[in-house]
């Protein structure tokens, strides 16, 4: 990695490329704004970069995966995503995803996380279980599938606009308190659902006892069938 590392940010919206590349310099990183699929295709293929930040309308295009690949192989690639569809398609490239709208925390903490590791962080598999009654910043919720990392929440659709980047998730039957971030926040309406919004954490800054009596906890839950 450079002394100063070089970081393309690729996006169609140029508000979002502006606000991330103002925050990427602000803390020291060289960003490098591309406003769609072919400027950001060029200048991976003119220099290298130590990370990626692309939006989810063109990071899975054929054409800058190729590139990418051909050119970046090394460098970790982050999502910007706004629905769990692009999320799971980031997690199945193994690359990490941020939800939008983009916040400066969430951003640099991927960022951060991504340098770091030299790499994307890649999650363990998530095993979906039977609903799990939890409670996220004083409201109902639902835990509907786990993994080591992480775990997705069914909210109430009226109350999603509440939850801070990082936030409490209580499991009372278990008497589980784990410390969370938010990954991302599928608003979209589901027939099946429709008054739940879906959103996808990952543990976040608990000690290391509780880490790993949520591990225990997530080993000896059923997977639902």
């Amino acid at each position: 990695m450079s002394a100063r590392p070089r970081i393309l940010v690729a996006s169609a919206d140029k508000s979002e490329c502006d606000a991330i590349s103002d925050w990427l310099l602000s803390d020291g990183l060289d960003p490098i704004p591309a406003n769609g699929l072919t400027p950001a295709v060029r200048q991976l293929e003119r220099a290298p970069f130590d990370a990626i930040i692309v939006a989810a309308e063109f990071a899975f295009s054929d054409v800058l995966r190729t590139t990418r690949r051909a050119r970046q192989g090394r460098a970790p690639v982050i999502v910007l995503t706004a629905d769990s569809t692009a999320e799971a398609s980031a997690e199945r490239f193994g690359f990490l995803s941020v939800g939008r709208p983009v916040e400066r925390a969430m951003v640099m903490c991927s960022i951060t996380m991504a340098l770091v590791e030299s790499r994307p962080v890649r999650r363990s598999a998530r095993k979906p279980v039977v609903e799990l009654e939890a409670v996220v910043q004083g409201m109902p919720a639902a835990l509907v599938d786990v993994s080591p990392e992480g775990m997705r929440l069914h909210l109430p659709r009226d109350h999603r606009r509440a939850l801070p980047p990082v936030f409490t998730v209580r499991v009372p039957m278990v008497g589980i308190g784990l410390s969370v971030q938010r990954c991302w926040l599928d608003t979209s309406v589901n027939h099946r659902t429709p008054q739940v919004a879906v959103c996808g954490v990952s543990l976040y800054d608990n000690a290391a006892v509780r880490e790993q009596g949520w591990r225990r906890f997530v080993d000896v839950l059923p997977t639902r069938a």
